[in-house]
């Protein structure tokens, strides 16, 4: 995994999405991806849809699992990417959409 989360930013410049969709209804909050308790599983009943794949993932960090992607520490990834200019790590002004159901 040497220089994993660059290489994650390098596959978004080649691939970029239309749309991104991220399924956050259960989340592995700890020991993942290969974890096998339930224990470490929150139900957080969220999706989130968006043309900006950075956005999608700074928000699903940040609101399902307490991650501020920007600053320090931050998600390396997300900072690369953004860094590329490929799309928000920063949530100001992001438009969210909430539906109860």
């Amino acid at each position: 995994h040497n220089s994993l989360s660059q290489r994650i930013a390098d596959i978004l410049s080649r691939i970029r999405p239309d749309l991104t969709v991220i399924d956050g209804i259960r989340v592995r909050v700890a020991n993942g991806p290969g974890g096998t308790s339930l224990a470490d599983v929150r139900k957080r009943y969220t999706v989130i849809a968006s043309a900006d794949p950075v956005a999608a993932d700074a928000y699903a960090s940040l609101n399902l699992l307490g991650i501020r992607a920007a600053g320090s520490p931050g998600v390396a990834h997300l900072k690369n990417a953004a860094a590329m200019g490929l799309g928000k790590v920063t949530l100001t002004g992001l438009t969210v959409k909430k539906v109860t159901l």
